[in-house]
């Protein structure tokens, strides 16, 4: 028997570059208890993201600009990331294991989504409950 994960009290930060997914990201998301956010040209807030479960949404567009350092803004906020819009190409080991990359074609489905923010969103919803536990 399968079991589902609900998605609840989630933030999905959305940087869309030249790609217009916010508002697809938004209606995919509508009937759940998420928080989606545009994040280009934003701060995010660490305290924010260590207090809610949080998530990326990121289009390799915003790669391209320049204006974006992928391996400083991993360093500084530590969520999942799910990237849209990237072909698929040979894996960085370093960088990006296989089993740590989530990738959506630009014309994903809310399907696809939905699946992806679950399987994220959980893994990141049980990260934040052990930063918050007390320890013994």
């Amino acid at each position: 028997m399968r079991t589902t994960t609900k998605i609840e009290e989630l933030d999905i930060y959305v940087w869309e570059g030249k790609a217009d997914i916010v508002d697809r990201v938004a209606r995919c998301m509508a009937s759940f208890d998420v928080e989606v956010i545009r994040a280009d040209d934003i701060a995010i807030s660490p305290e924010r993201t260590a207090l809610r479960p949080s998530l990326a949404i990121i289009s390799v567009s915003v790669i391209d600009n320049g204006a974006f350092i992928l391996r400083d803004w991993q360093a500084a906020h530590g969520i999942p990331v799910v990237w849209v819009g990237a072909a698929p190409r040979d894996h960085d080991p370093s960088m990006y294991p296989a089993e740590y990359s989530h990738i959506l074609p630009l014309d994903f489905t809310c399907a696809e989504l939905r699946g992806m923010v679950t399987k994220l969103g959980a893994a990141d919803a049980r990260t934040a409950r052990r930063r918050t536990s007390p320890t013994r």
